[in-house]
């Protein structure tokens, strides 16, 4: 897996979530986009946290919310764009369904 993988129960809730697994839980893509109240800087303390004062969203910070955490399943594909050929790819299929003209910008 390129990304996170979110693994969720029966009510959508997130049980588990991990950055890049070699065995993933689940077929579910954490797709990058989060909704939060204030309460996310409390998991960002420097008493919460273990190790370097620079964080890593999907390895230091998701982890510690899944008690807290719902997901919103949508259909699709998703495409990791973080490498230059992802981001390459995304703009090709993004130019393929003509999503450019459908939302009135430029891709």
């Amino acid at each position: 897996r390129a990304g996170g993988v979110v693994e969720t129960g029966q009510h959508n809730e997130v049980i588990s979530f991990e950055e890049k697994p070699a065995a993933p839980r689940s077929e579910f893509a954490a797709a990058g986009a989060y909704v939060a109240g204030q309460d996310i800087f409390k998991a960002l303390l420097p008493s919460r946290i273990s190790g370097p004062a620079v964080l890593d969203l999907g390895r230091d910070v998701l982890p510690k919310l899944v008690s807290c955490a719902r997901a919103l399943l949508l259909d699709g594909s998703v495409i990791d764009i973080g490498t230059p050929r992802n981001y390459a790819l995304a703009r090709k299929e993004w130019n393929r369904i003509g999503l450019e003209k459908r939302l009135g910008g430029a891709a």
